[in-house]
């Protein structure tokens, strides 16, 4: 199911911790090796190394960016948001999230405001057209 060169969203640890979290990369080594599980290389900011057991490689969805069922998929709906608001692919946001080093929280309020004062502006300038203009000529 994990492909090499797959773009992926998983619920993943660190080697060295046992706190889960949200993990977002192109997937570019698997070694199977490990006696805890797989370890996992994602390439990106510094090709971080996580590790799975054997039943929850296979419900990872690599094909929707999903993070492992169970889990509280809040970066995947943030970056969803996003590229709804942007108008672009999902791959597209996480490429920009990987390449530029932007937090998502912040790039997404961002977005979300500016969406927000544009259609402020869009709504401002149909009432002002509307009051210079009483037959709706604009």
């Amino acid at each position: 199911m994990l492909k090499i060169g797959a773009t992926v969203g998983i619920y993943a640890r660190r080697p060295e911790s046992s706190k889960w979290h949200n993990t977002i990369g192109e997937l570019v080594s698997i070694d199977e090796d490990k006696a805890d599980g797989y370890g996992v290389t994602f390439a990106g900011q510094g090709n971080i190394i996580v590790y799975f057991r054997q039943d929850e490689l296979e419900e990872i969805d690599t094909d929707t960016g999903a993070d492992r069922p169970g889990t509280p998929p809040a970066d995947i709906e943030k970056i969803k948001r996003l590229a709804k608001l942007l108008d672009v692919e999902l791959e597209q946001v996480i490429a920009a999230l990987e390449n530029t080093g932007v937090d998502i929280d912040t790039l997404l309020t961002f977005h979300e405001w500016l969406d927000s004062a544009i259609k402020d502006a869009e709504r401002l300038d149909m009432y002002f057209n509307y009051r210079d203009y009483p037959d709706g000529r604009g």
